[in-house]
């Protein structure tokens, strides 16, 4: 039997909207945590090459932080827009 025949079937659950500040969110807190974590490796690192490697992910680290941080604001303000 159809069960779209036949009324005692609830119709089908729209599923709820996905949030799109977790990614945004997640990506702002990776980027704090690698960097603090290239930072102090970079501090720790005692003057050899694995200095400039920490050093290097540090600041790859901010331009993901800024990226993110303009990410957010788009969201924010495409929202604001769409009046919601």
């Amino acid at each position: 039997m159809n069960s779209l025949l036949n009324p005692g079937t609830p119709p089908p659950q729209i599923p709820p909207e996905k949030s799109e500040w977790h990614p945004i969110g997640i990506t702002l807190a990776a980027a704090v945590l690698l960097g603090a974590g290239s930072c102090a490796g970079a501090i720790a690192g005692g003057g050899s090459w694995v200095t400039e490697v920490f050093a290097f992910l540090f600041f790859v680290c901010v331009i993901v932080f800024l990226g993110g941080l303009v990410w957010a604001f788009g969201t924010w303000a495409q929202k604001f827009r769409r009046g919601g």
